[in-house]
């Protein structure tokens, strides 16, 4: 399949999920829905992922990178089904919950594919690039303590609910900062369009996390309401990483078609 014909999918499946929250059906149909979908379609990105690591394998950079995108889905994935079964089969909302857990272990091999993309592709440090990319994150880090951190950290909530809370929106400056980086350096020209749609991915996932501990924080986030609407932006980033890892694998693949073509073409001459 061609990368902009899987692209199109995409869209549409996103605009799908839109379109799911404003039909006229009852509450529970839609929790069901979503629920299921938000599992299935981190399964799926998890899915993708492990199919490009198969081409890289795990002894070079690249398919470390890969390998750890794909745990680091698998996580998360994990975490959605406990989401879906607490909210569907017990009935309860299910935050704090053992799913966070599997959210929050997923931060650790997603960081370190960020750690291994700036390895093994060399990206250049420039100054302005760092500087653009460090004030972006100190910006959102600034929001985030002022309206997210601070207030969380002197509620009255159990200590275990604001450890859960603060998590998510911490873990996400390191992403963030990585994301920005990257895609300033994409931005300029840089090496490949995989890793600025992955790059993405992570911006998109971090903002949603962000809104997610503020709104709850404030009881604002429930079925229905206009603030659950920031569960596009999850989806949006799963599908992104579904998209950028089939653009690698399809990239990946027509290199080594062209390298082979190039060793008969030597042979030839011989």
């Amino acid at each position: 399949m061609e990368v902009k014909k899987l692209g199109y999918i995409l869209l549409i499946i996103f605009l799908g999920y839109v379109i799911s929250y404003f039909l006229p059906l009852e509450e529970y149909p839609i929790l069901v829905f979503a629920d299921a979908f938000f599992a299935v379609i981190a399964f799926v990105a998890a899915i993708f992922c492990f199919s490009t690591f198969k081409i890289y394998g795990r002894n070079s950079l690249e398919g470390k990178v890969w390998l750890m995108l794909t745990l680091g889905l698998i996580f998360w994935c994990g975490g959605e089904g406990l989401w879906a079964y607490y909210e569907l089969v017990e009935g309860i909302y299910p935050f704090p919950s053992p799913a966070d857990i599997f959210y929050l272990l997923g931060y650790v091999p997603l960081c370190l594919a960020v750690f291994y993309s700036f390895y093994f592709m060399k990206v250049p440090f420039k100054r302005r690039k760092v500087g653009i990319a460090l004030t972006l994150t100190i910006a959102y880090a600034a929001l985030s303590g002022i309206f997210v951190l601070y207030p969380i950290a002197v509620s009255q909530e159990s200590l275990f609910e604001k450890v859960v809370l603060l998590m998510y929106p911490l873990a996400d400056i390191f992403l963030i900062f990585g994301a920005s980086l990257l895609v300033e350096t994409f931005r300029g020209g840089g090496l490949s369009k995989t890793w600025l749609i992955i790059s993405l991915a992570f911006l998109a996932t971090g903002i949603a996390d962000t809104l997610f501990s503020y709104l709850d924080w404030n009881g604002l986030y429930e079925l229905g309401s206009p603030y659950d609407y920031i569960d596009f932006l999850w989806i949006f980033s799963y599908l992104l990483f579904i998209f950028g890892a089939y653009h690698e694998k399809m990239s990946a693949l027509s290199a080594i078609e062209s390298a082979k073509a190039l060793r008969k073409k030597k042979r030839k001459k011989k």
